[in-house]
């Protein structure tokens, strides 16, 4: 039994779904006989480029067209159906790529159609062709034989040579819109004579990237699978998904800060047979959503952050959930320990605040008279301004020290606050941690020489503290120091120094100061 794509695939423009654009523009042509030699389609998988290139071969070789159709009943639409027709050669440059594939494909134009009016060539992945084959292609194209036309498609046009597309009548195929996979898929279900719950459709309609070969694959197995009654749970197991109940289990212990109800779903997830890579892709898809409907989109970021390093990291673990249970915690404890961090860094602030300002005492006539002379006389000095923007703040009053606690709190404001204007100094701050305070001097800790002699530059020195300044209300000094036995001897320690203070130089004027 054939797949559903192969069984309902298009044989006329007038079922192509969703390329109204392409397949108008392409009727029109036929009609006015304003045909070309070479057509390139392009646009991403399972949209309906071979398709269309096979129902327009079809028709430019049909003996009984209908206007711009092919009438699908004569000898020539029998064979194009059946992808026996003479005159029409589908090559996968993906499998015959090379400079002799191309050269052979040369030596057969010079030959007359067998059973049609052209002998139409169909190159498919067309960019997959080595760099001596697409300029042997490109020859071709050149130099046209009267009887032969190209249909070129491909995924990656960026990949295509110029000098070619220049040669080609150009098509953009887009990708289906969720009312059109509906619309395709209800068209499906009514031709097979089976009923589907709207949230099944939905599941398949969301997991097939705006392709229609891809929803009508997965609909075609759950058909398969589910013979009389389809239900999302059963679906969802049957394929090995997790279950909708279960990625939103596991996605509010991540918006809460929870880890167990993350944790617990990840195992029965994982105890179920689900893939951890399609957890964590539905996880994402989740997050996603929350983040668009503008549902706390700090929050939701930092947890779509750490999604996706988890599914880097399932390539290099040797279990799949340690990747995932990392995800979770680096969420659910950064969190948890921000929050700590702030309330006892706003604490600290207000116990240095109530000890640094002085207890209100009368003032005689004579000193509030003297004050108001001083604040006529000329203007107040501001806070010092920042070389790449203002972070925002007010009312800021300088204070005498500041706890190491509340340095750690602010530090991830610190580095977003860097990144608009010195993303190179926000990028060394992920690597170096706070490890004390004393007073207003704040010590930082790097085991690079290089971030070390980045930050001993006065100029971004300057700019580090009137950051932190700004998210302190404290005015500091910053310190880097080297952990100790990163070092190298003596002789080689200054020449290492050098180096490392030349390439952060270069860096700087690449990415910007």
């Amino acid at each position: 039994m054939a797949t559903l794509y192969r069984q309902y695939r298009p044989a006329s423009f007038a079922d192509i779904f969703g390329q109204a654009g392409v397949t108008g523009t392409l009727t029109q042509a036929i009609l006015k006989d304003k045909l070309t030699h070479a057509y390139l389609f392009y646009g991403p998988r399972g949209t309906g480029k071979t398709t269309t290139a096979r129902v327009l071969a079809a028709r430019l070789n049909c003996m009984q067209p209908r206007e711009a159709e092919p009438c699908g009943i004569c000898e020539s639409c029998t064979a194009a159906r059946a992808g026996s027709h003479l005159d029409i050669i589908e090559i996968d440059a993906a499998s015959n790529r090379g400079i002799d594939d191309i050269r052979a494909l040369r030596e057969r134009l010079g030959s007359t159609p067998a059973m049609g009016t052209y002998k139409i060539y169909i190159v498919d992945e067309v960019h997959m062709l080595t760099h001596e084959a697409a300029s042997a292609l490109l020859k071709t194209l050149e130099e046209p034989v009267r009887h032969v036309i190209f249909i070129l498609a491909t995924t990656e046009l960026h990949k295509v040579l110029p000098t070619i597309l220049s040669r080609c009548q150009v098509y953009r195929f887009k990708r289906a819109t969720r009312e059109e996979l509906l619309s395709r898929l209800q068209y499906v279900l009514a031709q097979e004579a089976r009923d589907v719950p709207e949230d099944v459709l939905d599941f398949v309609i969301s997991r097939s990237d705006g392709c229609y070969r891809d929803a009508e694959s997965l609909l075609g197995q759950i058909l398969t699978l589910h013979e009389e009654t389809v239900d999302l749970s059963d679906v969802a197991s049957s394929l090995g998904l997790p279950s909708p109940a279960l990625v939103e289990k596991f996605v509010a212990g991540l918006a809460a800060g929870e880890s167990a109800p993350s944790l617990a779903a990840a195992d029965e997830a994982y105890a179920a047979g689900v893939d951890p890579e399609q957890l964590i892709r539905e996880a994402i898809r989740r997050a996603r959503d929350a983040a668009l409907a503008g549902d706390d989109f700090s929050r939701w970021s930092r947890v779509v952050r750490a999604l996706v390093q988890a599914m880097q990291d399932l390539m290099y673990v040797p279990q799949p959930l340690i990747a995932i249970h990392l995800a979770v915690l680096t969420v659910c404890t950064k969190r948890g320990r921000t929050s700590t961090l702030q309330t006892e860094g706003q604490k600290g602030a207000v116990s240095v605040r109530q000890k640094a300002d002085p207890q209100p005492v009368d003032e005689p006539p004579g000193a509030l008279a003297a004050v108001q002379q001083v604040k006529e006389s000329g203007p107040v000095a501001t806070a010092p301004s920042l070389e790449n923007g203002d972070i925002g703040g007010s009312d800021l009053t300088p204070v005498e020290g500041v706890s190491v606690d509340a340095v750690k709190a602010v530090w991830d404001q610190l580095i977003d606050a860097m990144k608009a204007g010195n993303p190179v100094a926000s990028t060394f701050l992920r690597s170096v941690e706070p490890i004390k305070t004393v007073g207003n001097v704040i010590t930082i800790h790097t085991r690079y020489a290089l971030h070390k002699s980045y930050f001993d530059n006065p100029r971004h020195k300057k700019l580090l503290e009137e950051h932190l300044f700004r998210l302190l209300n404290t005015k500091v000094t910053a310190v880097a120091i080297l952990e100790q036995g990163s070092g190298v001897p003596p002789p080689l320690a200054e020449q290492r120094k050098q180096k490392e203070a030349a390439f952060a130089q270069m860096v700087e004027d690449v990415l910007g100061k």
